[in-house]
């Protein structure tokens, strides 16, 4: 169908209505016929427009982390510069005698964890049809959530911690009232399952407000960390361990969630706990 004018006189295919000259109306190419434009020009079908969600900002591992570590070596870099101005061998020097800050390697050592496990992550989300969100901002909060798996069995919420020592649950007793103790080394590090715990609830709450009912479960995931030859712990007071196989026996599990709809809890999520 070809809307056009008309270049000698004609009558409607459709009404028998005479069409003059000059008139603007629809050639139809295959019945050699032609219509009028006042009734016939709502038969013609267009291309539907479509709607494009826009793609999901799935934000950049360790990337706040990153970014922290890098703004405190400049400045520890613009003090020495500012100290030692023209003096370039005492310069040299001091960059040599003054080691970074403690607060500073921590920072560096951090972007590298979540660096290492959002590689791993972005791996087995290929091979396993998942999507994972990283870095994301805690409303209300200068504090992150380091990553976010969305699989066919749920949502994951990963704090990743770059320690060193090796990983155990230690209990008080078979009758006792106290919860197990988390330890990396000697190390109590039980704190970090109460921040977990607080994570879940956050992405809990996000879902909620959609409401999306979907299983949420915090995962500690230790990324250099040594694990026991035998029995490795892999869960604490509901809170998930990495353990030696690390996401891989998370991803394994069988679906009950198709891609659409990890799509969608994606989506809910990454727009309202937006990356840093």
């Amino acid at each position: 169908m070809k809307k056009m004018a008309f270049r000698k006189d004609g009558v409607c295919g459709e009404c028998s209505k005479e069409i003059k000259a000059g008139t603007t109306g629809f050639w139809d190419t295959s019945k050699k016929l032609i219509f009028c434009l006042e009734h016939f020009e709502e038969k013609v079908t267009e291309t539907p427009s479509i709607s494009i969600l826009p793609p999901i900002d799935r934000g950049t591992a360790g990337g706040s982390a990153k970014r922290m570590a890098d703004r405190k070596v400049r400045k520890r870099q613009d003090r020495l510069d500012a100290k030692f101005e023209g003096r370039p061998i005492l310069r040299a020097l001091a960059e040599v005698i003054n080691e970074e800050s403690h607060d500073t390697k921590a920072w560096k050592k951090g972007a590298q964890g979540e660096e290492g496990v959002g590689r791993n992550l972005e791996e087995l989300a290929k091979k396993y049809n998942f999507i994972v969100l990283h870095d994301r901002r805690i409303p209300g909060s200068k504090a992150n959530i380091d990553h976010i798996a969305i699989t066919g069995t749920g949502v994951y919420v990963i704090d990743v911690k770059n320690y060193e020592g090796q990983i155990k649950i230690e209990y008080s007793g078979l009758f006792s009232l106290k919860p197990p103790q988390l330890k990396v080394g000697n190390r109590n590090q039980t704190k970090l399952v109460d921040g977990v715990k607080r994570q879940v609830e956050i992405v809990i709450e996000c879902l909620a407000k959609q409401d999306v009912s979907v299983l949420v479960t915090g995962l500690l995931y230790f990324y250099r960390a040594d694990w026991p030859m035998l029995l490795p712990p892999k869960e604490i007071s509901g809170v998930l361990l990495n353990s030696r196989k690390g996401f891989t026996r998370i991803a394994e599990l069988p679906a009950n969630i198709n891609s659409n709809d990890i799509e969608k809890i994606a989506r809910v999520i990454a727009e309202t706990l937006k990356a840093y």
